[in-house]
């Protein structure tokens, strides 16, 4: 429970923090937004490999 709202008020301060200096610097909003691309290409294509390689038992 401690745990959930801890990750809520980061997030939320994060938010707020990420908002105030993208409305500055559209540099850095281009730039988080290209990490959380990669972030998610990564988990993609992680998760493909890892299905195209496990074992499977046979029947």
């Amino acid at each position: 429970m401690i745990y959930k709202l801890i990750g809520m008020a980061v997030v939320k301060l994060g938010w707020m923090f990420l908002r105030r200096k993208a409305s500055n610097n559209r540099g850095l909003l281009a730039g988080v937004g290209a990490a959380m691309g990669l972030a998610i290409l990564a988990i993609i294509g992680g998760t493909v490999g890892y299905a195209l390689t496990r074992e499977t038992p046979e029947a």
